[in-house]
């Protein structure tokens, strides 16, 4: 009897951590490039274009340092992959780029999704540098690859706050800011045995991001309220140029309702009411969609193209003074075609 309850004992622990482990199984992310802050907040994709992720081999992460994953793809360089990306979600799992926001290069997986974002990353970049070039200068070459060599691999727990977007290190005393919002569970943490494990820190931080999820509902609530009783349209101008342009049509979905087919010289000009959520933009075949939030703007301007060099399609949202200028460049080439087609009818 004794030995039954034992191994039930066990199997509930094991049951524990392994449901602590995997509290998250995919991501509530739409596949896609996130760039800005503001689509992590919306879970807005920036583009949908695809990617390649690759977990990194031992031997490269411990020589040249940087976290776990690699982001490749055919279609988009290297470097803007690895300084201009925030995130990359392949509809599974969200992937946090970690060289922008101070902790070495390359990727690494969220664990926990919500208010907080919950992942384990390498030492920050300051303290790497300040670790390895003063024991570079104490004891050679050699004594800096060891120092690197020795800190590459080690993982510290981090969780991203989606308000500010600045990498917080939990540790006791900031898990305990963090929870200061909630005083229950900043008292249940604060009688933990062991702070910093793993497993205590995902319960809390998940804990805290469904406190934190139930009152932005309610304040969402409050928000489609408010809404109803406020309204503003905008003038958005999409426009193709002739500037190296491969012979070919594309075709657009507007806000999954508008059709509108662009040859080279096109100028379309539609009027549009913002909701609460984005207008969405999309190339006819979904290679690249744009999210389009509620701005002051009265204008917006969109350049749409498709090149020999990049067959897919691109959508690129642009400044007022440039999308002004070029969008009227593809309105008299417009103007052009239509008279060119009616003197041929004549």
């Amino acid at each position: 009897m004794r030995i039954q309850n034992i191994v039930k004992k066990v199997c509930a622990i094991t049951l524990l951590f392994l449901s602590a482990l995997t509290a998250f199984s995919q991501t509530t992310y739409p596949q896609g490039i996130y760039l800005l802050l503001r689509d992590l907040q919306s879970k807005t994709p920036t583009h949908t274009f695809h990617a390649t992720v690759i977990q990194r081999k031992s031997a490269p992460l411990y020589l040249l340092g940087g976290n776990d994953y690699q982001v490749k793809s055919q279609s988009i360089q290297r470097r803007e992959i690895r300084k201009d990306w925030l995130a990359y979600s392949d509809g599974t799992d969200l992937f946090i780029n970690c060289y922008p926001i101070g902790l070495q290069s390359h990727y690494s997986k969220v664990l926990i999704e919500g208010e907080y974002l919950f992942f384990n990353a390498g030492i920050r970049e300051s303290t790497v540098t300040a670790i390895v070039l003063p024991t570079a200068l104490l004891f050679g070459l050699a004594g800096g690859v060891i120092s690197s060599w020795i800190i590459a691999g080690k993982r510290r727990p981090y969780a991203l706050p989606l308000s500010t977007g600045t990498p917080i290190q939990l540790r006791k005393k900031s898990m305990g800011e963090i929870l200061s919002v909630e005083p229950e569970l900043q008292a249940a943490y604060m009688k933990e045995d062991v702070k910093t494990d793993q497993v205590v820190l995902r319960k809390y931080i998940k804990l805290v991001n469904s406190h934190t999820g139930a009152k932005k509902r309610e304040q969402k609530v409050k928000l489609n309220i408010a809404e109803s009783e406020f309204t503003k349209t905008v003038d958005l101008v999409l426009y193709r140029n002739k500037s190296k342009q491969k012979e070919e049509l594309l075709n657009l979905l507007i806000s999954d309702s508008i059709s509108k087919e662009m040859v080279i010289n096109s100028y379309t000009h539609l009027k549009l009411m913002y909701s609460s959520k984005p207008i969405k933009v999309c190339a006819g075949d979904e290679s690249s969609c744009i999210y389009l939030d509620y701005s002051e703007k009265s204008t917006l301007y969109v350049n749409c193209s498709k090149t020999e060099k990049n067959p897919l399609a691109q959508l690129e949202i642009v400044d007022p003074s440039t999308g002004e200028w070029d969008s009227e460049l593809a309105r008299n080439g417009q103007r052009r075609r239509k008279r060119k087609a009616e003197k041929v009818k004549q």
